[in-house]
């Protein structure tokens, strides 16, 4: 379900350009803590079509991203290449069901990275991707989250929207502290999405976004689809939303 979902959003992302490190809020925060050297090894967890995996290797030595969906991956290989950054790599993988002991990646790598993915999203997996650093660590997700076209697919299917996200950064925090590591705390206002999107886009996303959670019915699918397109101007909806982001840091 998480792959087909990413994958029909590939197109979206590989659109984007890679995070500038002067403008952009989280390559910023990386900066501003000055983690990376041209001989770091970094693995970014979730990465998605290598908008930030891609600047991570502008300054480091070998940067690995992973992802479960192929388009995704494939995506960021084309980045790699149209970017002459021969120290990239994307590899598909399944961050869930991923065994780093086999793949011997415990304390492999110097700075261990994953921004605003469900593929960090409950303790073991947060886990995995906190044994793999050896040096510094850094996870970025929302604390609070206005998605209105989520919100209103949510209220016309009659579903309980509450397990949306908001519980990823304590349950991190809570993680880490029971480690031993002393994170950093900082926060920022963000947005996300484009300004005009396909009504058809936005309703298929947010489906699939509660279809991560649980069995919707075809009556369901059918009132939000039709609400969307009715919402629609000129069969396009603004699915822009803000966000209140955080970014946890830490030195191993």
């Amino acid at each position: 379900m998480h792959r087909a979902l990413w994958s029909r959003e590939a197109y979206l992302y590989d659109r984007q350009s890679t995070a500038d490190w002067r403008t952009e809020g989280f390559m910023k925060v990386v900066a501003e803590l000055d983690l990376l050297t041209p001989e770091s090894t970094v693995l970014d967890v979730g990465c998605g079509a290598g908008v930030y995996t891609a600047a991570f290797a502008q300054r480091a030595g070998d940067v690995l991203g992973v992802d479960l969906s192929a388009s995704m991956v494939e995506a960021g290989r084309r980045r790699a290449q149209r970017e002459n950054l021969p120290n990239l790599r994307f590899e598909v993988l399944d961050w869930r069901d991923a065994d780093m002991d086999a793949m011997d990646w415990r304390a492999k790598y110097d700075v261990v990275t994953a921004r605003m993915t469900p593929a960090v999203s409950d303790a073991r997996s947060f886990g995995k991707f906190v044994a793999c650093g050896r040096k510094h660590g850094i996870y970025e997700n929302f604390i609070q989250r206005k998605h209105r076209w989520m919100e209103r697919a949510y209220r016309i299917a009659g579903i309980d929207g509450r397990f949306w996200h908001d519980e990823q950064i304590p349950y991190a925090l809570e993680y880490l502290f029971g480690a031993g590591l002393r994170p950093q705390i900082r926060y920022r206002d963000g947005h996300w999405g484009e300004p005009a999107r396909p009504w058809s886009r936005v309703a298929d996303f947010c489906l699939g976004r509660l279809e991560l959670h649980q069995p919707i019915t075809d009556e369901q699918r059918e009132a939000v689809r039709k609400d969307f397109e009715a919402q629609a101007v000129d069969g396009m909806l603004d699915a822009r939303e803000t966000l209140t982001l955080v970014t946890l840091s830490w030195n191993y």
